[in-house]
């Protein structure tokens, strides 16, 4: 063989080699980096449970102040009920403190109006009788134009002072109302 062939063999021996060598070298690196990738892969699949289990621990707390305000608002509610319960009953009361003053009111007034046509009727009394105890009855006629008195054989003098007293008395009585 001639020098050139051997050096054409020992280059393409050479290179086989290093090609060989990077063969054998090159999947060592691709493990290499998977290890390393695995490794990255742990790291953060340890974060995230951490991070999972910090956001479950704060999910349980946020349930437990929803389930707080929940109960909460179920007392605002059933206090508000309370409230409108309590309101109606007022409006009630009052309703019917209404209708018994304006019946209480209605029946003053009539009172009132009663009292006036009394006090007219005994003022109308008192003069009539005060007419009879001046001897100036010959027939004494009231509201109706109905006779009273048409004969002389009673005394109307004592009469009138008894009804006169009487009257007196009844509207001192009125008079206090």
């Amino acid at each position: 063989m001639s020098e050139r062939t051997v050096d054409l063999i020992r280059t393409d021996l050479q290179s086989a080699k290093n090609e060989a060598k990077k063969n054998i070298l090159l999947p060592v690196r691709e493990v290499s980096d998977l290890l390393a990738l695995v490794d990255s892969l742990q790291q953060q699949t340890e974060e995230y449970g951490m991070t999972i289990e910090r956001q479950g621990k704060e999910m349980i707390r946020l349930q437990g102040l929803v389930n707080k305000q929940l109960q909460e608002v179920g007392l605002f509610r059933e206090q508000m009920a309370e409230k409108d319960r309590t309101i109606s009953q007022i409006k009630e009361s009052k309703r019917l403190l209404l209708l018994v003053h304006d019946g209480e009111f209605a029946r003053s007034s009539e009172y009132v109006q009663e009292n006036s046509k009394l006090r007219k009727a005994l003022e109308t009394a008192t003069d009539a009788l005060n007419v009879i105890t001046n001897g100036e009855w010959s027939e004494t006629i009231d509201d109706e134009f109905l006779e009273v008195w048409t004969t002389r054989r009673i005394n109307p003098s004592g009469i009138a002072d008894e009804a006169l007293f009487a009257i007196g008395q009844e509207l001192e009585a009125l008079g206090r109302e």
